[in-house]
Order: C-alpha cells, then structure tokens, then sequence
C-alpha cells in the first residue's frame, strides 16, 4: 500500500513493466527527499490509498497480533529492512507519525 504512492523500485528490485502502472510514476525518489512539500503530497497520496484499500486491509486485520505485525512490518518497510531494500520506504521515515496517524484515522 505504502509503496503504490511511490515511484516503482528500480535495481534488482524492478517491477514488472505491466505492474509499473501501480505505482506513482509523476515523481522521481530524488524528487521526494527532503522537499517538505513533495512530502505532505505523499501523505495525501497515502490517505488517499488508505480511503481506496481500507476496507480491504481490514478484513485481513482480524486481531490486535494482524494489527501489531502491520505495525512491524511498516517499521521494517521505512527501515528499508532485510525484504524492503531498494524499495524507497525510507522516504516515509520523516512522515512516519502521519503513516501512523493515517491509518489510525481510516480505522
């Protein structure tokens, strides 16, 4: 969900030509660090997704451990941890409190 606001990931990474279309192709990740307003755009794309997908995600959120490990899994995606490298996920990290905030709100 996260990473459907952000550019497609390139390197060892790269998506599918057919899948490309998922992705937000109109900025480049050098565009997205560090400019604070590009990062509020990345915050209203993520509510956004979150108004598109949110009922989906919660059927899959049954239970307060689903909830914990989304939380933990969203950690590790702005970490750019061990299965998230090369994915882009570390542009979330200064808005990381608005991620979280977001999807409390679509709850």
């Amino acid at each position: 969900l996260l990473m459907f606001a952000l550019p497609a990931p390139s390197g060892r990474r790269r998506v599918e030509a057919q899948d490309e279309v998922l992705f937000n192709s109109t900025l480049s990740v050098e565009e997205l660090r560090g400019d604070a307003g590009q990062l509020k755009m990345l915050v209203a794309k993520l509510r956004a997704q979150l108004k598109t997908w949110g009922a989906l995600l919660q059927r899959f959120l049954k239970s307060v451990d689903d909830q914990v490990e989304l939380l933990l899994t969203l950690e590790e995606f702005c970490g750019e941890e061990e299965d998230f490298q090369g994915m882009h996920g570390e542009l979330y990290a200064p808005i990381f409190p608005h991620v979280l905030k977001g999807m409390y709100e679509a709850d």
